[in-house]
C-alpha cells in the first residue's frame, strides 16, 4: 500500500492533483493536505483506495463529493477534512468524523458502513443520509433543517448520546435498530415492520416543528423509555408503543397544550409540565394504555389536567403527582376507564386532584381522595375513602346513575 498525497487543488482523475502524478490506486492511501481541494467529479468504483484521510498538518484540505459512487476499501476519515457531499454513495467501512471534520450534505447519500460522530460537525440540512451499518455519536455537533437526518437501513446498533438534535430519524421495513444509549431527535419514525430494541435506554424527541414527530407501531418497540419534548399546540397523530417502557410528557415550552390523537400504549407514563408554577393540558384523544401508574404532576407547583377521550381505556392505576402545590385535573368525560389499580387524588392532602365526568364508564380499581363532580357509572368499584361529591362513599360497587358523583349500588 503507497500513501498518495495531493499536490495541488483539482479534480481526483487529474494526475496533476496528485504528487509524482499518480492518482491513488486500489489499496492506496489518499492523502489531502491542508489548504488542497480536491473535487470527485465521476464514480470511483474502480480506484478503491485503502482509506482517505487529511494531512497531519493543523490547516484542514478540502473535498468536494457529487453525485458520484466513491469506494474505500477501508476508511473515510474526515478529521481534519472540510466536505460536502451531494447525492454521493460512500462504500466504505465506516466514515469517521473526527474533532475538526465538518461533513455539509447538499443532497441525499447512502453509506454503506458504519457512521462515526467522534467530536466534528455534520450538517445535514433538509437532506438525509442511509446508513448501512451502526450510528454512533460520542460527542460532536449536528444539525439539519425540516426532514434532515438519518436512515437506518440495515440491523445496527444506534447511539446518539448527549445530543440535543433536530435531526429526524426514520427506521426502515425490516429493520433492527438498537438503542444502546441516549438517542434524540426532532422526529422519529418507524415502519411498522420494523423492531426496536430499547433495553431500558431512552428515546428523546426535542422540541418537534411538525406535528406528527413519534411513531412507534405497536409490537415495534421493545422496553423503550420515551421522553417527549413537545411544545404547545402539537399534535402527535401517530400510535405509540413503548414496548413496556416508560412514557414521559415533559414539553419544551413553559406551557401550553398537547395532544396525542394516536393511541398511547406504555408501562408507567408522567405527565409533567416544564417550567414552575405553570400547568400543561394533555388531551388524549386516542387510548391511553398503561399497565402501571399515570402520574399527573409529578414535581412541586407544576401540575396537569388530562383529558381522556370518548373511547376504552386501561391502565394500573393514576396519581396525583406526590408534590406540593398541584392542581391536577382528570377529565373522564364519557370514557371507559379500566383500572386494575387506584385512583389517588391527594398525596398532597393540600390540593386533591379534581375528577370530571359527563357519564364515564369505570370498571374496577379503587377511587380515593378526590373530588368529584358529573356523571360517573361504577361497576366493581372500591371506595377508599376521601371523596367528596359521592354520594354514598362505603357503597361503590354495582352501579345505578347518578347525577352529581359517582353511581353507587342501591
Amino acid at each position: 500500500m503507497a500513501t498518495i498525497k495531493t499536490a495541488q487543488t483539482g479534480d481526483w482523475n487529474d494526475t496533476n492533483t496528485w504528487v509524482g502524478g499518480v492518482v491513488p490506486a486500489p489499496c492506496d492511501a489518499a492523502v489531502i493536505d491542508d489548504t488542497h481541494v480536491v473535487t470527485v467529479t465521476a464514480d470511483l468504483a474502480g480506484v478503491n483506495p485503502d482509506s482517505l484521510a487529511a494531512d497531519t498538518a493543523p490547516d484542514t484540505g478540502t473535498i468536494h463529493f457529487g453525485s458520484y459512487e466513491f469506494q474505500v476499501g477501508n476508511i473515510i476519515e474526515l478529521d481534519r477534512l472540510t466536505a460536502t457531499a451531494g447525492g454521493a454513495t460512500f462504500q466504505a467501512n465506516s466514515i469517521d468524523l473526527g474533532p475538526d471534520g465538518t461533513l455539509t450534505l447538499t443532497d441525499d447519500c447512502s453509506l454503506t458502513g458504519d457512521f462515526l460522530l467522534d467530536g466534528g460537525e455534520i450538517a445535514f440540512g433538509p437532506y438525509r443520509i442511509a446508513v448501512f451499518g451502526d450510528i454512533t455519536r460520542t460527542s460532536g455537533t449536528d444539525s439539519a433543517d425540516t426532514g434532515g437526518g438519518f436512515d437506518v437501513s440495515q440491523d445496527a446498533d444506534v447511539v446518539w448520546a448527549n445530543s440535543y438534535s433536530f435531526i429526524e430519524w426514520g427506521i426502515l421495513a425490516g429493520v433492527t435498530a438498537t438503542v444502546t444509549g441516549g438517542v434524540g431527535g426532532r422526529k422519529f419514525i418507524a415502519d411498522a415492520t420494523s423492531s426496536i430494541v430499547g433495553g431500558g435506554n431512552t428515546l428523546t424527541i426535542w422540541n418537534p416543528n411538525a406535528n406528527n414527530y413519534l411513531s412507534l407501531p405497536v409490537g415495534v418497540a421493545d422496553n423503550l423509555n420515551v421522553q417527549a419534548r413537545s411544545p404547545d399546540g402539537r399534535t402527535n397523530s401517530y400510535d405509540v408503543d413503548t414496548g413496556g417502557g416508560t412514557y414521559f410528557l415533559f414539553p419544551a415550552s413553559a406551557f401550553g397544550t398537547v395532544t396525542q390523537s394516536g393511541d398511547l400504549y406504555c408501562s408507567t407514563c408522567t405527565l409533567q409540565p416544564y417550567a414552575d408554577g405553570t400547568t400543561e393540558t394533555f388531551n388524549m384523544d386516542g387510548r391511553l394504555i398503561a399497565t402501571g401508574i399515570v402520574t399527573l404532576g409529578g414535581a412541586p407547583n407544576r401540575s396537569c389536567i388530562l383529558n381522556l377521550s370518548d373511547k376504552v381505556h386501561s391502565i394500573g392505576g393514576l396519581v396525583h403527582g406526590n408534590a406540593a402545590n398541584e392542581n391536577n385535573e382528570l377529565n373522564l368525560g364519557a370514557c371507559t376507564l379500566l383500572s386494575t389499580g387506584t385512583v389517588d387524588g391527594n398525596n398532597d392532602e393540600a390540593d386533591p386532584m379534581v375528577v370530571t365526568a359527563s357519564g364515564a364508564n369505570l370498571h374496577g380499581g379503587t377511587i380515593q381522595n378526590a373530588t368529584v363532580t358529573g356523571l360517573i357509572h361504577a361497576w366493581g368499584v372500591t371506595d377508599g375513602g376521601g371523596n367528596t361529591n359521592v354520594a354514598h362513599e362505603s357503597a361503590i360497587g354495582p352501579g345505578a346513575n347518578v347525577g352529581t358523583g359517582i353511581g353507587m349500588a342501591a
